[in-house]
């Protein structure tokens, strides 16, 4: 059984996922499959069919579109959608799974920082404002201080969240593809 699944979307940002790629083959929990989504110009350089599932997507899919057909391909208990670009830190997933123990979690939040300023957080999760505004919680904040805005949070960032696939599976649409990239995040988790 897959406990975890991973999403990547590649999005033509093949140096960039090959990276954060690389940080999820080394630091990914056990019972885990890792998903790429990558449209046809990726031809697999590295032989990584079997050890990583490829989904392919139209050349100029975007962000959602990307995004809803790993979700899609998902076997996972708990799908984690990771952004090229991004790197999994040590325990990274473990300390996400763990909130999931409370049944009525249905996405949580990654914290966020820049590998150039680790001591302040890019974002802990996003709040949807009145007038249609998006907050990043926490930007600018001391990594020790963020996580007292946890309940200001509407929907994980879009460069990583992690989502409960039985919430997942209640919705008809999974993230909006008439939506750009942050909106149809917020979009889901407000869902």
């Amino acid at each position: 059984m897959t406990d975890l699944s991973i999403v990547i979307p590649a999005q033509n940002k093949f140096e960039a996922f090959e990276r954060t790629l690389l940080s999820v083959l080394e630091r990914s929990p056990k019972r885990c499959e890792i998903i790429v989504v990558v449209d046809n110009a990726y031809a697999d350089p590295y032989d990584l069919d079997g050890e990583v599932r490829f989904v392919r997507v139209d050349d100029g899919a975007t962000l959602a579109s990307s995004l809803n057909a790993g979700l899609i391909a998902s076997r996972g208990e708990f799908v984690h959608v990771l952004a090229a670009g991004a790197t999994a830190t040590d325990d990274w997933a473990q300390n996400a799974l763990r909130r999931f123990e409370n049944s009525q979690v249905a996405a949580v939040a990654s914290r966020i920082v820049y590998a150039d300023d680790p001591v302040h957080v890019h974002s802990a999760g996003i709040h949807y404002c009145r007038g249609g505004g998006l907050k990043f919680i926490g930007h600018g904040d001391a990594t020790e201080h963020c996580m007292s805005l946890l309940e200001t949070i509407d929907s994980p960032h879009a460069l990583a969240g992690f989502y409960r696939r039985t919430a997942l599976g209640q919705l008809r649409e999974l993230f909006c593809t008439r939506l750009g990239g942050l909106s149809s995040t917020v979009d889901l988790g407000l869902r």
